[in-house]
């Protein structure tokens, strides 16, 4: 949540700037919004879900099961890319 809360308040910013003049910029917008929340939302969850117990993701010396770690592999790739096409979309004209 740390990286998107940066690149939400630019977003916001872009949409004062862009108004009601262009509807598919502002449709972009709101797009990115939402992607942006709601992928940083669930990789914040998933990074406290991943082991049980919770706590064993910071000690790993207890007992514990954690999910495959691919799984939080291919989540952060995906969040990662989709950050970058956020930049990418800040910059467009």
């Amino acid at each position: 949540m740390g990286v998107a809360v940066p690149k939400l308040a630019v977003l916001l910013f872009l949409h004062r700037i862009v108004g009601t003049t262009r509807r598919y910029q502002m449709l972009g917008l709101y797009l990115l919004i939402g992607s942006l929340l709601i992928f940083s939302a669930l990789t914040s969850i998933l990074l406290f879900v991943q082991c049980s117990p919770t706590y064993a993701s910071w000690t790993p010396l207890v007992p514990h099961t954690c999910w495959n770690p691919k799984i939080l592999e291919h989540l952060a790739l995906f969040v990662g890319g989709e950050r970058a096409s956020t930049v990418r979309f800040m910059k467009a004209p």
